[in-house]
């Protein structure tokens, strides 16, 4: 896989392609209007601060996660700070099957069961974890579900200063099974 450059913001495509998805991309640039397959390695819950002061979205935040236990212990969940709120991780708890409209199943269940930002569109985005949000100078950073109960917004954007030294983003999080194709852009 390729690495960017530290000081440029990366992307990855929030569904995974199987194969099918390169003559595509080769032929149109992009990954809209592709009717093939997509696939799913994890469920993200996007939190935005939105017009919320940092007291009431840290608040806001431990809320999502003491919620979020009804599905998926906290040890399960890995939470990033995503430079504009944050991005809680966890694994497929549904079992999503490969369909071409894998986005409009999952969109409906994600919002059914819980509190999102993000809105699921076939050729959504999200940022890579460790990359810099070239607007704020922040990174997106990992965090525990410790930090989250513990340190406030300053503390955490205090860490997203810098890239993580330590940071190690296993491929699982990007690629898993035989259907390993995310776009990176």
């Amino acid at each position: 896989p390729a690495i960017a450059p530290l000081h440029e913001e990366l992307y990855r495509s929030y569904f995974l392609y199987d194969e099918s998805i390169l003559p595509h991309v080769e032929r149109y640039g992009t990954v809209s209007g592709y009717t093939g397959n997509y696939y799913c390695d994890r469920i993200l819950l996007d939190i935005d601060a939105g017009e919320m002061d940092d007291d009431t979205f840290i608040k806001y935040l431990r809320y999502q996660l003491d919620e979020l236990e009804e599905y998926c212990t906290h040890e399960f969940i890995q939470p990033y700070f995503s430079v504009r709120g944050f991005h809680l991780v966890l694994p497929d708890i549904f079992g999503f099957t490969p369909s071409n409209d894998l986005p409009q199943v999952y969109r409906a269940t994600i919002t059914h069961y819980f509190q999102t930002d993000m809105i699921f569109y076939p050729t959504s985005l999200i940022r890579v974890t460790g990359t810099k949000n070239e607007k704020t100078g922040l990174y997106k950073i990992p965090l525990s579900v410790k930090d989250c109960y513990v340190l406030d917004m300053q503390e955490i954007r205090t860490r997203a200063v810098e890239r993580p030294k330590d940071l190690c983003v296993p491929a699982s999080s990007f690629f898993q099974g035989k259907h390993s194709i995310a776009i990176i852009l």
